[in-house]
């Protein structure tokens, strides 16, 4: 295992090519070793991994000494697995190539390698396409390459996005096939240069971080099966403008929209039962937000929603005792209905204002079900 950055104090002044020992960890067996040319260390550099084991261990701390002068790596047939953090901020970094003894390769090995343009790797538990690594059996995406540029579709192999697999890329639009299930936290995580993403429609649920300062997003609708949005999901989406939220949605994580300073107007579903702490912290531009349910619950600080936002919903609901405890401006919803070609607009106790001709319809306004009859 290499300990980040620690270089043994008896190491030599770098001789052409060299070898500089790590200080390892017990038990490990993998060192590092950098071929200079000549010239010296103003050029560019190639990083050979030697030895064996695995590269890195637990711990942001573990891995490769960060350098700006790396351009590629290759990683030995002696090495089994890449630690966390392995090469995390290797910015020089361009190219990567695998064995195919690799069995485990962590979600964050090579985080901040932004520079990367493909990931190599023969036939094993590993395969690449496009520079873009997955699982053996295609069905997770594992890593996509930080600095390709321009528009990317997931396949319909794909059922699983893990966790990082964009982080910090420079695309500027991905769609989602219908095919992929789950998309895991930090999955686009500070993506600066994404501005719209098409999501699929098998997806349930939106994890935790897992479009967090997308600087440059713009609008998302969220499909109709999601039903929770994770904490800091769309955290310092300063961009985003618009965000279309389904039906289905039962819960709002903490801190979920906070410095999503574009949103102007929100709609929370009627069947959502919380929103988190901060949930809408920092959107200053935040100017109405509308709760369908009546017992709402909203998480009993004033940062929950802008003190500048206009909350609307029903009486006695949950909204208008939160607006009254944070002297929040409140207005009491209306629920228009139609039935049949008429329609009629109902208040919140249930009483209709106008209507045309006389019919019988079911109707849920957010106090349950009723029965009306107009004449």
């Amino acid at each position: 295992t290499i300990t980040k950055g620690r270089i043994c104090p008896a190491a030599p002044p770098l001789p052409t090519p060299a070898r500089l020992p790590f200080q390892p960890s017990v038990g490990s067996h993998t060192s590092m070793r950098m071929l200079l040319p000549s010239s010296g260390l103003q050029v560019t550099q190639t990083l050979i991994c030697s030895g064996a084991g695995p590269i890195g261990s637990p711990g942001k701390e573990a891995g490769a000494p960060a350098s700006t002068n790396w351009t590629s790596v290759t990683i030995p047939s002696s090495v089994t697995s890449i630690g966390q953090y392995a090469f995390e901020d290797c910015t020089g970094l361009t190219s990567i190539r695998m064995p195919s003894v690799i069995n485990s390769i962590s979600q964050t090995a090579f985080i901040g390698c932004s520079n990367v343009k493909s990931y190599n790797t023969y036939d094993g538990n590993y395969f690449y396409a496009d520079g873009v690594l997955y699982s053996k059996s295609f069905d997770k995406l594992v890593a996509h390459p930080q600095a390709v540029t321009g528009e990317f579709t997931v396949s319909d192999s794909t059922k699983t996005i893990n966790s990082y697999a964009f982080h910090g890329c420079a695309l500027s639009s991905v769609t989602i096939s219908d095919k992929v299930e789950t998309i895991q936290e930090y999955a686009f995580a500070n993506c600066s240069q994404l501005e719209s993403v098409k999501l699929s429609a098998k997806l349930t649920s939106i994890a935790s971080n897992t479009f967090r300062n997308c600087t440059s997003l713009q609008a998302i609708t969220l499909p109709e099966n999601i039903s929770s949005i994770g904490s800091y999901a769309f955290y310092g989406c300063s961009g985003l403008t618009s965000v279309t939220l389904p039906d289905n949605i039962v819960s709002v994580g903490a801190y979920a929209f906070s410095g999503c300073k574009g949103i102007k107007s929100l709609s929370i579903p009627k069947d959502a039962s919380t929103i988190g702490q901060a949930a809408f912290e920092n959107c200053d531009g935040l100017e109405e937000i509308y709760i369908y349910g009546r017992n709402t619950k909203i998480y009993d600080t004033a940062s929950a929603i802008p003190s500048a936002a206009v909350i609307y919903g029903y009486a006695d609901s949950q909204a208008e005792k939160y607006a009254l405890k944070y002297n929040r401006t409140f207005v009491e919803l209306t629920c228009s209905h139609e039935f049949g070609g008429w329609s009629a607009d109902i208040d919140s106790k249930g009483r209709a204002n106008t209507y045309e001709n006389s019919f019988k319809w079911l109707i849920d306004s957010g106090i349950g079900t009723a029965s009306y009859n107009v004449n």
